[in-house]
Order: structure tokens, then C-alpha cells, then sequence
């Protein structure tokens, strides 16, 4: 047994997830998905090499569901990005590819992208149709939207950024994108047709995540923050002691 991850709630009081012991140790968590505190979902593995399963309960932890995604190398792990809007339907992005399940992992299938693009950086579904992407293309970051599925994409107005874009949605219009390994962060209401920027000077930003109505991120020195409205600023903490944070699962 072990320990997840460690939760952050709306007030940013830190507490960790545990889940019991499965039949071989695991030792790798690839990512996990919040979306209450029973009801989460996370990919791991039993070492760097082998079979890839997702895990989901809706009881706290209490049980399990487990369904196998196949085996995952390390270099393609390293460019999974975890997602879900809930606990049976779930997207996860690797490489220039993406996958999805409705199930709850006992099946999967590939995600239709067409465009010419190099990569998939990260994904945000909201339903079943509708959902947000971030692309890499001749070296720059664009986010682009679907009403259909994932069968055509047409792209937003954030668009060729040079760092790439990490985007989380809490509902068809209102959302945000942290901007990885930078010090930015893009707020919408209306589905990244506008948005706002909210500049971090000094602060590395890492990771972001969505939980509830608000999306939390972080970054090194020691930041954590919280975001509630997409038009207001964010707010960032200082953690004591000071660590830095490069991945999030509130």
C-alpha cells in the first residue's frame, strides 16, 4: 500500500490519498483525476516497463475497478497527459496520439485527430462531444476546440505560443491554461474565443488542475495557487517548507 498523491482542497489544507495494497507493489503513478474526494481515478504501473492500468472508484478507495491500457515505455509515459469529466470516461493524451474510454478503461479507442499536428500536449473533455486540445505544430503551442467528438477541431485564439500549454475546463466556456515551464496563465469565459493573461513574474509554473469550480496550480520556489473565476486573478500560496511543486492532483 501506499500513498497516492497528496489532495489540496478549495483551501488549499493538504491531506493524502492512500489506496490499499493490489496484488504486486505499485510503484509508479502516472497521473490521477480528482473529480470528488470518493470519486477518483489514476494510471499506474508495477514497474518502468509493464502493463499500464487505469484504476477508479467512486467509493473513497474502498474498491477498485481496473482496466488495462497495454504496455507503456517509459519514454511514452513521460508524455501522458490524465483526464476525465468522470469516473467512466476518460482521455489521456501520449505522443501524437490520444485515447479514450467509456467504460471506465475495460476498452479503449483512439481519439480521431486530423489535423497536421506534431503532438497532443494536453486535453480537456467537458462531455462527451465537447472538448479542448493543446497541439504542437512547426514548433508552437495552439489550443483548438471540438463540438463533435474529437472527429474535427478548428483552433482558438490561443494560439502560437512558444511554451507549451497545459488547459483544464470546468465547463464548455470557462477554463484555463497554465503555461509550462513559464510564468503565465490564460483565463476564459467563453471557451478561449477571448481570454485573459495573469503574468507570474519570478514564479516557474509547473502543473494545473481542475477539482470542483476552481483549477489549481503549481510551480517551484514553493508556490501553490487557486483560480475560481477565469476574469479574476488567481491566487498563489507560499508552501512551508519550501518544495517545489512539478506535478498536481487536488
Amino acid at each position: 500500500s501506499g500513498d497516492l498523491s497528496v489532495h489540496i482542497d478549495e483551501n488549499l489544507n493538504l491531506s493524502s490519498t492512500s489506496f490499499p495494497e493490489f496484488s504486486n507493489p505499485v510503484i509508479e503513478v502516472i497521473g490521477a483525476s480528482f473529480l470528488t474526494t470518493s470519486s477518483f481515478a489514476f494510471l499506474y504501473s508495477h514497474s518502468a516497463e509493464s502493463e499500464l492500468y487505469l484504476a477508479r472508484t467512486s467509493n473513497g478507495g474502498a474498491s477498485y475497478a481496473v482496466g488495462s491500457l497495454g504496455t507503456q515505455s517509459g519514454s511514452e509515459r513521460s508524455k501522458i497527459r490524465f483526464s476525465s469529466f468522470d469516473s467512466d470516461n476518460v482521455y489521456f493524451t501520449r505522443g501524437h496520439q490520444a485515447y479514450f474510454t467509456t467504460d471506465g478503461g475495460v476498452s479503449w479507442a483512439s481519439l480521431p485527430v486530423t489535423l497536421p499536428v506534431s503532438s497532443i500536449r494536453s486535453l480537456a473533455f467537458v462531455d462527451s462531444t465537447t472538448g479542448f486540445a493543446t497541439f504542437k505544430d512547426s514548433g508552437n503551442y495552439s489550443i483548438y476546440k471540438t463540438l463533435n467528438g474529437g472527429s474535427t477541431w478548428n483552433p482558438t485564439t490561443l494560439a502560437d505560443q512558444s511554451k507549451e500549454l497545459f488547459v483544464v475546463m470546468r465547463s464548455n466556456s470557462d477554463g484555463w491554461a497554465l503555461e509550462y515551464d513559464g510564468s503565465k496563465i490564460y483565463g476564459t469565459s467563453d471557451g478561449f474565443n477571448t481570454y485573459t493573461t495573469y503574468n507570474f513574474s519570478g514564479l516557474t509554473l509547473k502543473d494545473i488542475s481542475i477539482y470542483g469550480s476552481s483549477a489549481y496550480f503549481s510551480g517551484t520556489s514553493g508556490f501553490l495557487g487557486v483560480a475560481s473565476n477565469p476574469q479574476s486573478p488567481p491566487s498563489t500560496f507560499q508552501t512551508t517548507p519550501v518544495v517545489d511543486w512539478t506535478s498536481i492532483a487536488p
